[in-house]
């Protein structure tokens, strides 16, 4: 959707424990992602070009707080108020 900002990006929930959902932009600049409170929780991941979510990602029990792109390799890292971090491949 457009907007004054640019773009707005939907698909990640805010949940109920009103955690801050820390997003972040991959090094290249291609990609946006975000965590979420959606139930079951998932990491979301945006193509900046198409504005089109390229990836959900399940596995955390808790609200998803932060997600981080790797500096140099496609592989990124979620923590979660469940207690677990995660590292995975895109």
């Amino acid at each position: 959707t457009q907007s004054t900002w640019g773009a707005v990006f939907v698909g990640h929930r805010h949940g109920d424990d009103k955690n801050l959902l820390r997003c972040s932009w991959s090094p290249d600049g291609k990609r946006v992602s975000c965590g979420s409170a959606d139930s079951p929780t998932h990491v979301y991941i945006w193509n900046i070009a198409s504005r089109q979510l390229e990836f959900r990602l399940p596995g955390h029990k808790g609200t998803v707080n932060e997600v981080d792109f790797h500096p140099t390799e496609p592989i990124i890292g979620s923590c979660s108020s469940d207690q677990t971090i995660f590292i995975g491949e895109l």
